[in-house]
C-alpha cells in the first residue's frame, strides 16, 4: 500500500511539474510577443520611410559572407569558424537569438550582429555592403526574409527540410506557414548548400528545378578532436553508451516526429548492464524531458547531464563506449520515411570527434550507411535493444575505435572546407553561366 501511495503521489508530482514549467513557458511567450509587437511596428514605420541601418557598411578588400538566420545551429558555427581561418573571406554572422552560440564566438567583435525582427532585417539589409549571404534556417520565414531583401548573390542552407518530415500538408500549423517559406528560399536562393540528401528529395517535393548547390555535411571539427585512446570492453563491467540532442518524455511527444521514443531503449538497460548517458539539446525546455530526470532517481543506469558546450561535451562524451543514435518509427507517426532515409544529425559528428563508435537505428538509412560502410559502429533493429550487451561484445570494439580514428580525419572540417569554400567564391562566375 505504501508503494501504491508513493507510486501516485510521484505521477501527482510529475504532472504537477509538468504544468508548471508549461505556465511558465506559456507567459514568456506571451512577454515575448507583447514585446516583438512593440518593436515590429516600430520597425516597421521607420522601414516605410526608407530609412536603414548602418550596422553592416563595413569595408574590405575581402568578400564579405554574410550568414542570416534566426538563431546559430552549430553547423553554421563551424562553417564560420573555418571560413575565417585563412583570412582571405570576411565572415559575418547577423542573428536574432544567440541562446545557441558558443562562447568562443561571442566575444569576436565586428563578427556577430543582431535584428530585433524581421522589419529591422531588412532594415540592416537595405544599407548592408556584402558581396554573399547566406541564410539559414531551422525557420524559413526568417531565412526568406533575408533572401527577398538582398540583391547580391544568395545562398539557401536548410538544416533540416521541413518537407520531408510530413509532406506537403503537415498537421500542425506552424509547419504549414514555414514551409510555404521554405519552398520560397529554395526558388530565391541562387545557390544551395545541402547538409544531406534531404535538400535534393525537398526540391521534387515541391516540383522545383535542381540548382547548382553543395553536399556539405556538419563534419568533425578538427579542434575538438580527442586524443586517440584504443581500448577493448571488459565483458564483465558496465557498459556505457551516449546521446546527445533531443529529449521527449511521454507528455512531450506530440511535440516530436515519433522517433524520440527511448523507453524501450531505458527499459533495456538493467538487464543489459548498460547505462545510458543524455545530454538535452541547449536550446530544449526541460518540460520536454523532465520525465526522463525522474525516471533516472530510481533508474541507477540512466544518468541525465546539463547541456554542454561543444567543446565539454566532446571531453565527457570520450568517457564513454558508444554514441548511440536509437531512432525508431513508432507505428503512429506520421513522419515519412524520406526523413529517417536522409537525415543526418550533427551529434553523429559528436561521437566521432569524441572518439568513441557509434550504434545507430538501421532505420537512419544514410547515417547507417556510412557507420557501416566506414565500419565505425554498429547498426541494429529495434528488436536489438533486448540482447544490446551480446551484440557489443560479439564486435571487434578495438577495430572501430581505430576505424573512427581514421575515418573522423576524412569526415572532417580540415578534409571538407576547401570544397566550401571554392564553391563560395566561385559562386559569381557561377551566376554569369
Amino acid at each position: 500500500m505504501h508503494g501504491i501511495i508513493l507510486l501516485f503521489a510521484s505521477k501527482v508530482n510529475m504532472r504537477l511539474k509538468a504544468s508548471y514549467y508549461k505556465i511558465h513557458t506559456y507567459f514568456l511567450k506571451i512577454k515575448n510577443f507583447l514585446t516583438e509587437f512593440i518593436l515590429s511596428s516600430y520597425d516597421f514605420f521607420i522601414l516605410k520611410f526608407g530609412i536603414g541601418d548602418n550596422v553592416l557598411r563595413h569595408s574590405s578588400t575581402n568578400p564579405i559572407v554574410l550568414f542570416v538566420g534566426r538563431e546559430p545551429n552549430f553547423r553554421i558555427q563551424k562553417m564560420m569558424k573555418y571560413l575565417m581561418i585563412e583570412k582571405d573571406i570576411d565572415v559575418k554572422l547577423l542573428i536574432q537569438d544567440s541562446k545557441g552560440l558558443e562562447p568562443h564566438f561571442k566575444n569576436l567583435q565586428n563578427t556577430i550582429f543582431y535584428f530585433r525582427n524581421k522589419f529591422h532585417l531588412k532594415r540592416i539589409l537595405h544599407n548592408a555592403k556584402v558581396d554573399r549571404l547566406i541564410a539559414f534556417s531551422s525557420r524559413p520565414s526568417y531565412a526568406y526574409a533575408a533572401l527577398s531583401n538582398y540583391s547580391g548573390i544568395k545562398f539557401f542552407d536548410a538544416y533540416d527540410s521541413l518537407v520531408v518530415y510530413y509532406g506537403l500538408s503537415p498537421k500542425q500549423k506552424w509547419m504549414r506557414d514555414e514551409m510555404a517559406y521554405e519552398k520560397k528560399c529554395f526558388s530565391t536562393a541562387d545557390f544551395l548548400i545541402a547538409r544531406n540528401l534531404e535538400v535534393r528529395q525537398s526540391l521534387v517535393m515541391y516540383g522545383l528545378n535542381k540548382k547548382k548547390s553543395i553536399l556539405f555535411s556538419d563534419y568533425c571539427d578538427n579542434e575538438l578532436l580527442i586524443k586517440e585512446n584504443i581500448r577493448q570492453i571488459d565483458s564483465k563491467a558496465t557498459i556505457n553508451i551516449a546521446y546527445s540532442g533531443g529529449l521527449y518524455g511521454k507528455s512531450a511527444r506530440k511535440s516530436s516526429h515519433g522517433i524520440e521514443n527511448f523507453d524501450e531503449l531505458i527499459y533495456s538497460l538493467p538487464e543489459n548492464n548498460v547505462n545510458l548517458h543524455l545530454y538535452p539539446s541547449p536550446n530544449l525546455p526541460i518540460h520536454y524531458y523532465f520525465e526522463f530526470i525522474d525516471e533516472a532517481k530510481v533508474n541507477p543506469h540512466l544518468k541525465i547531464y546539463d547541456s554542454l558546450p561543444q567543446k565539454e561535451l566532446c571531453e565527457d562524451l570520450s568517457k564513454y563506449h558508444f554514441g548511440i543514435l536509437p531512432h525508431f518509427k513508432d507505428d503512429d507517426s506520421r513522419i515519412l520515411d524520406y526523413k529517417l532515409r536522409y537525415g543526418t544529425s550533427n551529434k553523429f559528428f559528436n561521437f566521432l570527434e569524441a572518439g568513441i563508435p557509434i550504434i545507430v537505428s538501421g532505420e537512419m538509412t544514410y547515417m547507417a550507411w556510412m557507420v557501416k560502410r566506414y565500419k565505425i559502429g554498429i547498426v541494429i533493429s529495434r528488436n536489438d535493444l533486448s540482447k544490446l550487451r551480446q551484440i557489443i561484445l560479439s564486435t571487434d570494439y578495438a577495430a572501430m575505435k581505430s576505424n573512427v580514428y581514421r575515418f573522423r580525419q576524412k569526415l572532417s572540417m580540415n578534409e571538407n572546407l576547401p570544397r566550401l569554400r571554392q564553391f563560395i567564391l566561385d559562386s559569381k562566375k557561377m551566376a554569369g553561366n
